[in-house]
């Protein structure tokens, strides 16, 4: 990869290409518009290249792949302060909850799941061993147990369920605890 080469040249290139890459990622899911969808699956795909090839470490990958299934998602957090007041406040990125409608993902759009799954299928052969596998097994069960799935996929979970278990299965052999 050419970048790969540059890199021991010209620094600054390989950085801004990543972050270029990073950006765009970030614009995809704040804007969600169909016809970048190509766009969008090709970037994502880049960006696994570029790990391969190391040019940044896996927490940059586990940040991408968290903030597919989290980004646009609220979470209220509700606390009492000492005089007995309750405040509630928005946190910036939280859980996909059952039933919850969220403009940038909505219930019918399966998206962000063939890009978490494209990410995957690209770079996640990776993640074998260690503290990484470890992070990537924590991610998939709440990726495809959990949370984002069974709140998202309200038409049909099971379908979608079981064809990210099989590539995954398949791909990287791991085993995966259903519910």
């Amino acid at each position: 990869m050419l970048t790969y080469d540059l890199q021991r040249y010209r620094p600054a290139f390989s950085i801004s290409v990543v972050d270029q890459t990073l950006e765009d990622i970030r614009r995809g899911l704040e804007q969600n518009v169909y016809n970048a969808n190509q766009k969008r699956l090709a970037t994502i795909k880049f960006l696994g290249e570029l790990y391969i090839y190391r040019m940044f470490s896996s927490s940059i990958i586990f940040d991408t792949l968290w903030s597919l299934v989290t980004f646009g998602h609220r979470e209220l957090v509700a606390f009492y302060t000492v005089t007995g007041l309750l405040i509630i406040f928005i946190a910036a990125e939280g859980r996909p909850l059952p039933n919850a409608t969220v403009p940038l993902d909505m219930p019918d759009d399966f998206f962000r799941i063939r890009l978490v799954c494209a990410l995957l299928d690209t770079c996640g052969m990776c993640f074998d061993r260690g503290t990484q596998r470890k992070r990537l097994d924590n991610f998939l069960i709440f990726f495809q147990v959990c949370h984002y799935i069974y709140s998202l996929c309200t038409t049909s979970p099971d379908v979608v369920l079981v064809l990210c278990l099989l590539q995954a299965e398949f791909a990287y052999g791991r085993r995966f605890y259903v519910l």
